[in-house]
């Protein structure tokens, strides 16, 4: 989908385009005909063309070609601290939370 959503976001105001077929997994065909776009595969070619014949197929796949784009675009930058003094102390904290709730409650029921 990869290669659709750039080549769709350079031109988002056709209706059809023609894209090399690897790009266009089983998957992938079966969710732009969800979206209202048809998916034919050139005779004697190693082509295929996706035309999205209406605004609402047009819209819907330039949205999720976009969102593509965006996602492909973020950067997940994690940070994992090795200090673990915030975890124990909530670990006491709900220890002591826990204990100051069940130990009343045991001695209301045991008596």
């Amino acid at each position: 989908m990869a290669a659709i959503s750039a080549k769709w976001n350079d031109m988002p105001t056709q209706k059809t385009m023609t894209i090399d077929s690897s790009a266009v997994t089983k998957e992938t065909q079966g969710l732009l005909e969800r979206l209202g776009a048809t998916v034919e595969r050139i005779p004697n070619t190693n082509q295929v063309k996706i035309t999205a014949d209406d605004a609402d197929a047009r819209a819907k796949i330039l949205m999720v070609t976009q969102n593509i784009a965006v996602l492909n675009a973020l950067r997940a930058n994690p940070k994992v601290d090795l200090d673990k003094a915030m975890f124990d102390l909530r670990n006491s904290e709900a220890r002591g939370a826990l204990e100051g709730w069940i130990v009343p409650l045991c001695r209301r029921l045991l008596g």
